[in-house]
């Protein structure tokens, strides 16, 4: 049985001209599909049959695939099986002119196009199960040396990972997706309009947002220069819902806040706080990433302050950041430096958070002006610190 017998394909489609004219076939029969799995050679899977029994091919208006890996393709049209149609199966445009003209690898069908142009498709992958197997779901990259990437472990699940981009997803579209589909598509799509992205939150009333929307705004007032807000967004979320991404974005807030501020400052005695809690629990979690997260807080937030002036009040910081850029910098060293020099090394004066800060700001200065400031800073750094302190 198709797992998209009992799809909701409202809004599914985008029903203009164009698609009409170049993906949109006639309604299929038995027969038709029967004609196309043998010319094509494979066996087309149920959760495909069932899209060709709705809509035999289209454009999309859920045109933004994400899956839970993070991976994110802007789909065009998903290809029918109607011959006379330019974009199908077995049309002008269909698997045989991309595997034959653009030297696609021939490892199944394709079945879908990008906004890229033909630089990169989607296709059905039988190499695993064989011809009349149920295929896996791929993105094939042609400026990428054909490079493959998994996307969905079949055709069903493919298509129930498609979304409306945020550019174009209307308030009440966005507020019937379950709240994990909400922060799915707001962490991949943010930098489209990160002004939109807000608003679809704030829209829905601060008061209604739960946990785990509250903490992807606060998130988002955190990545643009807005902590006081991302921290009253912090204070709602109840005890029992905050994890290790709550110390952490909490934390980041209150070292944003504290930039420039002597160690005794509040802001600077919170973050410290409350990136020691986030980096027990990622430790205990076994979150490696996150816990280089909560490292660069402190040593590029809080570049003012020094690890001798933290370390016995913060031995979890002190310690798993001596650690941490310790390997990450000598790790072809086998001599390990003494606590002295591991210290002296640390408060070398690095280019500062200050002085990058236009990348949360690009308003603030030109990329040219920045790039010319900031190579001045690089050299001057490596001319003067790096090549007296290598590992």
């Amino acid at each position: 049985m198709s797992n998209l017998k009992d799809f909701d394909w409202t809004g599914f489609w985008n029903d203009v001209d164009y698609a009409f004219e170049s993906y949109i076939g006639k309604p299929v029969t038995d027969k038709d599909i029967k004609d196309a799995e043998t010319e094509l050679g494979y066996t087309l899977p149920a959760a495909y049959i069932e899209l060709l029994n709705n809509h035999n091919g289209g454009v999309l208006n859920k045109n933004c695939f994400i899956n839970n890996n993070g991976d994110c393709v802007y789909v065009t049209g998903i290809y029918g099986i109607d011959r006379d149609k330019k974009y199908s199966l077995i049309g002008e445009m269909g698997n045989e002119f991309w595997i034959s003209k653009w030297e696609y690898p021939p490892i199944g069908i394709v079945v879908a196009d990008t906004i890229s142009g033909g630089h990169d498709m989607i296709f059905l992958d039988y190499r695993e199960c064989g011809p009349t197997g149920e295929p896996k779901v791929v993105r094939v990259d042609q400026e990428g040396d054909y490079s493959i990437t998994l996307l969905a472990d079949n055709f069903g699940d493919f298509i129930k990972n498609l979304y409306i981009s945020i550019e174009e997803i209307t308030d009440e579209e966005f507020q019937s997706l379950s709240d994990e589909e909400k922060v799915k598509l707001l962490n991949e799509q943010e930098d489209l309009d990160v002004d939109r992205t807000m608003e679809l939150l704030t829209n829905i009333g601060i008061d209604n947002l739960s946990p785990i929307l509250l903490s992807t705004l606060g998130r988002m007032y955190n990545n643009n220069g807005r902590p006081e807000e991302a921290i009253e967004l912090f204070d709602r979320i109840d005890e029992a819902h905050r994890d290790w991404s709550w110390y952490y974005r909490c934390g980041y807030a209150h070292a944003s806040l504290a930039c420039g501020e002597s160690y005794e400052s509040e802001h600077v005695q919170k973050a410290l706080q409350l990136i020691e809690t986030a980096m027990k629990m990622t430790k205990e979690d076994h979150l490696d990433k996150q816990l280089g997260w909560c490292c660069e807080v402190v040593k590029y937030l809080l570049t003012q302050i020094k690890p001798k002036e933290y370390k016995a009040d913060y031995p979890v910081i002190f310690e798993t950041i001596e650690n941490f850029y310790d390997k990450k910098n000598c790790k072809d060293t086998t001599e390990r430096k003494d606590t002295e020099a591991i210290n002296e090394y640390e408060e070398v004066n690095y280019p500062t958070y200050d002085e990058v800060h236009w990348v949360f700001n690009k308003h603030t200065y030109s990329r040219e002006e920045f790039s010319k400031e900031y190579n001045k800073v690089v050299e001057k750094y490596v001319s003067v610190y790096v090549e007296g302190a290598r590992c």
